[in-house]
């Protein structure tokens, strides 16, 4: 899970742990980067809008506003069968839902899936 807001998403984590996953948390993009060139995660929950860091540009993350889909893009290079969520308080923007859609990447609000549901949409998800 990639999340600049730690708090909030610690309870995602519990909830998804506590389900049976195994979770590993990234508040900034550039750790979840090395994470990846080191191991396979099944897959990446990511938050939409989070601080680019130092390996994607400003430019590639729309100033921030779309980090999430980059970094999503970065990772499904290196790691091509991993399943993506993003997971967004950010009110839905019709091109980003577009690209989820063409790319098999679920888009999710907050406000609407909460950890439980999340947890029990990943243990929906493993049983296919």
């Amino acid at each position: 899970m990639v999340d600049d807001d730690f708090l909030p998403s610690q309870y995602y984590v519990q909830a998804l742990q506590d389900a049976g996953f195994d979770v590993a948390f990234f508040s900034d993009v550039d750790k979840a980067i090395e994470a990846a060139n080191l191991s396979q995660f099944n897959a990446a929950i990511i938050d939409l809008m989070i601080p680019a860091g130092h390996i994607l540009s400003a430019e590639e993350t729309h100033g921030g506003y779309r980090t999430g889909v980059s970094l999503a893009r970065r990772l499904r290079t290196l790691h091509p069968h991993t399943r993506f969520v993003i997971l967004t308080n950010a009110a839905e923007e019709p091109d980003v839902r577009q690209w989820c859609d063409a790319h098999d990447v679920k888009y999710l609000r907050k406000s609407s899936v909460g950890p439980i549901e999340l947890a029990r949409l990943g243990q929906k998800e493993r049983c296919h």
